[in-house]
C-alpha cells in the first residue's frame, strides 16, 4: 500500500514538476515522499510516492470500521487519521462512550426492534440443574437438541427451510496438553458426546486457538453433518451461526463469564425470519450448579455486551432457590372501558348461617388438612430426582420479571 508504484501517475504531478509537487505538499502536509535511498528519489528533495497510501491521503476517502470499539488504541487511531478521512463511521455493538474516549452515535439498533425484524430468538430459555454434573448438563441439552432437531425436520417438510440445530459446548480447556481430571477439557465432552450420548464423529466439531475443525465449512449447508461445536473462547466475536439454538455451559467455576462471552452466539435468528414454531423461534442455554439469580445477571450482561442493553434491562432475577416473587404492575384501562363501574367478585367464607367474610387461606383450608395423612419419601429413582432438581427459567422481552418453574 504504500511502496512507490507506477500505477498511480494520475494522482500526482509530473516527477520534474517540482514547483506543482512543493504546492501539493504544502495542501497535504502529510503525504510521504522518497528519500536518497528510494529508487524514486528526483534531483531537488521533491518526489511524492506515488503509492495507494498517498492516494487515499489525496481523496480523503470515507472509512467504515467493523468492531469499531477496538479502535480506540493510539496506534489505530494515529492510522486512521493518517488516510484523512472525510468521514469515519463505527460500527459497534459496544461503542466507546468513555470519559476520554467518546463515540458520537447516530443510531442506536435497539434489542426490541431486532426481535420486531425478527433478527433473534427469544425467549432465552435458561435450564439449571442444582445438584447435577457436567455429564448429566450435557446430556440434558443433547436431549434438547434432540427435539428442535425433530421439530425443525417437521417444519421442513411444510415449509420448505432447511434448519438444522446446534449446541455450542463451552468447556474449561482445549490444550493439547491441558487435559486433566480437574478441569473439563474439550476432548471430555468429545468422548461422552461420542462414546455415551452415540453422536456420530463428524457431527462434533473443535474450534478452538489450537485446533479449527470447522475450518471453511458451511454450517449453513444441508451437506454439512456438524450438530456440535465444542469451544472455550473463540466463538467470542465475528462467528456467526443462526443454527446455533443451544449452549451447554460445562463449567462451574467460570459459568457466568461463559453467558457473557457467548449469549449472542445462540441469538440469531435463520434467515433473520421466525418459524412460527415456538421451538424454534427461542434459545436454550444450560448450566449446572449455579444460582439463578447469578445465570440471570450473567446473561443480562451478555445481552448488553452485544448492544441489546435494553433487552438486559427487562430481565428480572428473582429469588434463587424458591419460585420468583410476584411483582404487582398497575395496567390501566383502554378508552373504551374507562368511567364504567367494574365489581370484582369475591371468594368469601360462609361462617354459621349469615355470617360472610373472606376467604383465608391458612385458615379455612390448611386447618382442614390432615397433617399426619402425608408422608415424606426419603429416597428417590435417578429419573424422580432428575425432576425435583430441574429448574427452567424463561426469559423474553418487554416483561419486567422472568418466569421460572421448578419440575417437582
Amino acid at each position: 500500500m504504500f511502496r512507490d508504484s507506477g500505477s498511480y501517475i494520475s494522482f500526482f504531478p509530473e516527477v520534474d514538476d517540482l514547483v506543482s509537487s512543493r504546492r501539493l505538499l504544502n495542501h497535504v502536509q502529510n503525504l510521504e515522499t522518497n528519500d536518497l535511498a528510494d529508487p524514486g528519489y528526483t534531483q531537488g528533495g521533491v518526489s511524492i510516492k506515488l503509492s495507494l497510501g498517498n492516494v487515499l491521503r489525496l481523496i480523503r476517502p470515507i472509512i467504515v470500521i467493523d468492531e469499531g470499539h477496538k479502535a480506540y488504541s493510539e496506534t489505530a487511531r494515529l492510522t486512521v487519521q493518517g488516510f484523512n478521512p472525510r468521514f469515519i463511521l463505527e460500527l459497534s455493538a459496544t461503542p466507546n462512550t468513555g470519559k476520554d474516549r467518546v463515540s458520537n452515535i447516530l443510531v442506536d439498533i435497539t434489542g426490541t426492534e431486532l426481535k420486531k425484524e425478527q433478527m433473534i430468538k427469544l425467549s432465552i430459555n435458561v435450564f439449571n440443574f442444582d445438584r447435577a454434573d457436567w455429564k448429566q448438563t450435557l446430556a440434558e441439552a443433547h436431549k434438547k437438541l434432540e427435539e428442535l432437531d425433530k421439530s425443525a425436520v417437521k417444519f421442513q417438510t411444510t415449509s420448505g427451510r432447511y434448519i438444522r440445530p446446534i449446541m455450542l459446548v463451552r468447556v474449561d480447556r482445549t490444550g493439547e496438553d491441558q487435559r486433566d481430571k480437574t478441569e473439563i477439557h474439550a476432548e471430555d465432552a468429545r468422548e461422552y458426546l461420542r462414546d455415551k450420548l452415540g453422536i456420530k464423529p463428524e457431527a462434533i466439531a473443535v474450534k478452538s486457538a489450537f485446533m479449527d475443525e470447522i475450518g471453511d465449512a458451511d454450517l449453513l449447508s444441508n451437506t454439512c453433518e456438524v450438530r456440535y461445536v465444542i469451544t472455550k473462547d473463540a466463538l467470542r466475536e465475528g462467528w456467526d451461526c443462526p443454527f446455533a439454538y443451544v449452549l451447554a455451559i460445562l463449567s462451574r467455576t467460570t459459568a457466568c463469564t461463559a453467558l457473557t462471552q457467548m449469549i449472542g452466539r445462540i441469538l440469531r435468528q435463520p434467515e433473520a425470519q421466525i418459524t412460527g414454531v415456538p421451538a424454534l423461534d427461542q434459545s436454550y442455554v444450560f448450566c449446572f450448579d449455579q444460582e439463578v439469580q447469578k445465570a440471570i445477571d450473567a446473561i443480562r450482561n451478555g445481552l448488553e455486551e452485544e448492544g441489546m442493553s435494553d433487552l438486559g434491562a427487562d430481565v428480572r432475577a428473582g429469588s434463587a432457590g424458591a419460585a420468583a416473587e410476584a411483582k404487582r404492575v398497575m395496567v390501566g384501562r383502554t378508552n373504551k372501558f374507562k368511567g364504567i363501574r367494574i365489581f370484582l367478585p369475591q371468594v368469601l367464607h360462609k361462617n354459621g348461617k349469615n355470617a360472610l367474610r373472606p376467604l383465608d387461606y391458612e385458615r379455612d383450608i390448611l386447618s382442614g388438612l390432615d397433617g399426619n395423612s402425608f408422608t415424606k419419601r426419603e429416597e428417590y429413582t435417578p429419573d424422580e430426582q432428575e425432576q425435583l432438581e430441574r429448574i427452567l427459567t424463561q426469559i423474553d422481552v418487554r416483561k419486567k420479571e422472568f418466569t421460572r418453574t421448578v419440575f417437582s
